[in-house]
C-alpha cells in the first residue's frame, strides 16, 4: 500500500511483462505477510527451566521438546550471566561472554552433549550436561545460562498457482534457562533494602529493593497480602524472584475499586518456590514487612 500523498510509478498499459511482474511481486508480498502472521513456528519447549548440578555427581540432564510439524535444528551453548534489574524495576538476563577471572562462572567448564542436534517433529531430545571443574575449585556456587537456539524451516510454498515462484522461511528462536553448580556447603539469604506501596487507580503498585547475603543465589517468592481495616484479606499475589545481586522490582497488581479507608499491605519474602524441587532451593530465613495505605 502506498503512503498517503505518494505518487505511484507510471505503468505502461502496453507492457504486459512489467504488469505481470508487479502482480507476481504483489502476490509474493501478500504470501510473506500471511506466513509472517500465521506460519510462525513454535519455540522448542525446554524442561526443567532451571538445572542444578552437584559437585559429587558433576552431571545433569534437561530435555528439548519440538512441538512443531517440521524438524528443528537445535544448538546449545553456555554463557555466564544472571538476572539484573534496571532503574524502572524491570529484569533482564545479563550475558557476559568474557567474565572477569573472579566471577563465579561455570560456563567454561560445563559441556552440553550433544551441543547440536536435529529434533524430529513431536520428539524429545535429552541434553546431558557434564562438568569438568578446574582442580582446587573453591567451595561455593557457580552460574551459567544455557542458551538453546532452535531453527525451524518452513517448506517452500508456491506464491501463485500458475507461477514457479516459491517462498521458504527459516525461523530462529532462543530459549534461555539457568544452570547452578554447587560445591560444598552453600548458604544464601535476603534482606529488604526498600519497600514502598500505594494504590493507584485499580492497581496496587509496589516498589521493592532486595539484597543478597551468603554465597548462593536467593531463589524465592514475593508474597503480597492486602488487608482492610477489619483485617479482612482483600487480595493476595505471588511473584517468583531470583536475587543474584542487588535487585529492584516494580510491580503492579489489580485490586479493582477499593472502598475508601485504611489498608495494610504485607510483604513476605521467602524461599517458597512451586516451580523448583525443594532439595534444589537453598533454605533461608523469610523477611517480612507491612505498610499502611490510605485510600481516599
Amino acid at each position: 500500500m502506498k503512503a498517503q500523498g505518494e505518487r505511484p510509478e507510471p505503468v505502461s498499459a502496453g507492457n504486459g511483462t512489467t504488469t505481470r511482474r508487479r502482480e507476481r511481486l504483489s502476490a509474493l508480498g501478500a504470501l510473506l505477510l500471511t506466513i509472517g502472521l500465521s506460519g510462525v513456528a513454535n519455540a522448542v519447549v525446554v524442561a526443567p527451566h532451571a538445572v542444578f548440578i552437584d559437585h559429587r555427581t558433576r552431571a545433569a540432564v534437561f530435555y528439548v521438546q519440538n512441538p512443531d510439524q517440521v524438524p528443528a535444528e537445535v544448538a546449545v551453548e553456555l554463557v555466564y550471566g544472571y538476572p539484573v534489574s534496571d532503574e524502572n524495576g524491570g529484569v533482564r538476563v545479563e550475558l557476559i561472554p568474557d567474565p572477569p577471572a573472579d566471577a563465579p562462572s561455570a560456563a567454561r567448564w560445563v559441556r552440553a552433549l550433544p551441543a547440536r542436534c536435529v529434533v524430529a517433529p513431536g520428539a524429545r531430545q535429552a541434553i546431558r550436561l557434564l562438568a569438568q571443574p578446574p582442580a582446587g575449585l573453591a567451595d561455593g556456587e557457580y552460574w551459567s545460562r544455557i542458551i538453546i537456539t532452535s531453527r525451524s524451516g518452513q517448506p517452500p510454498v508456491p506464491a501463485t498457482a500458475d507461477e514457479a515462484v516459491k517462498v521458504g522461511l527459516t525461523l530462529e528462536m532462543r530459549t534461555i534457562t539457568s544452570l547452578i553448580y554447587r560445591k560444598g556447603a552453600v548458604t544464601t539469604g535476603v534482606h529488604l533494602d526498600g519497600f514502598a506501596a500505594r494504590v493507584a487507580g485499580d492497581s496496587l503498585r509496589a516498589d521493592i529493593r532486595l539484597g543478597r547475603s551468603g554465597g548462593g543465589a536467593f531463589l524465592g517468592t514475593l508474597i503480597f497480602a492486602l488487608r482492610d481495616d477489619g483485617d479482612q484479606r482483600v487480595g493476595e499475589w505471588k511473584q517468583a524472584v531470583a536475587v543474584y545481586s542487588d535487585l529492584h522490582r516494580r510491580l503492579a497488581f489489580p485490586v479493582g475499586d477499593l472502598a475508601p479507608g485504611r489498608y495494610t499491605v504485607h510483604l513476605r519474602v521467602s524461599t517458597e518456590r512451586e516451580d523448583i524441587p525443594e532439595p534444589s532451593v537453598l533454605p533461608a530465613a523469610p523477611v517480612e514487612q507491612a505498610l499502611a495505605l490510605d485510600v481516599p
